[in-house]
């Protein structure tokens, strides 16, 4: 089992979802980076649009590069330097239920994953309700197994702003799928080395 040792005590405790990972807005956003110390975060990833992402750049010490246009298939990682080190992921997305984030999922969970291994990771987006949200929850699911529900709950427990749009929703629903069928596959590999017979 993979031990995700590093919390952010500067963060609030209501937005830390599980061990290394917290969920937020703009505003922290925007207070991590004006901190020295980043406020304990490592690791961020930023799902805004691409006007807010240029504010960004212009309230933080570092000149980030503006976001690419193919931005949801090509995620801008940054690493930047200061009191301490904080490696970026920057995404331009709308926050609309037409919105495609199946692109972006995989990239995402790994940055997070990696990220809780090594510091502790921020998502945020402007309001921390949906885009976020939609990120953590799948997460989640991938990093843990959960079903669409439980990890809704879960981030629910802890977090009560939590609430994807309705074409986020339906995005997870499809995830959710595709992960049963994966783990499906995966034990009837299991089963066949083994020699098991399962009957469906």
């Amino acid at each position: 089992m993979t031990m995700y040792p590093y919390n952010a005590d500067s963060l609030p405790c209501e937005c830390l979802i599980d061990e290394g990972l917290y969920i937020g807005d703009f505003k922290l956003a925007l207070r991590v980076l004006s901190s020295d110390d980043h406020l304990g975060v490592t690791h961020m990833i930023s799902l805004v649009s691409s006007s807010i992402l240029s504010s960004m750049c212009s309230e933080s010490s570092q000149k980030l590069r503006p976001p690419r246009k193919n931005q949801l298939t090509e995620p801008l990682f940054e690493t930047a330097k200061r009191g301490s080190l904080l490696s970026r992921m920057t995404i331009s997305l709308a926050d609309t239920p037409e919105e495609d984030i199946s692109q972006i999922m995989l990239p995402c969970f790994e940055f997070i994953d990696e990220g809780r291994k090594h510091g502790t990771v921020l998502v945020h987006c402007m309001a921390g309700r949906s885009r976020s949200a939609a990120i953590v929850i799948g997460y989640l699911m991938w990093s843990m197994g959960l079903s669409l529900e439980h990890a809704m709950g879960a981030v629910n427990r802890r977090y009560r702003r939590a609430s994807p749009n309705s074409g986020y929703m339906k995005q997870l629903e499809r995830l959710e799928s595709e992960l049963c069928r994966s783990q499906r596959a995966q034990n009837e590999i299991h089963d066949h080395r083994h020699g098991l017979v399962v009957a469906c």
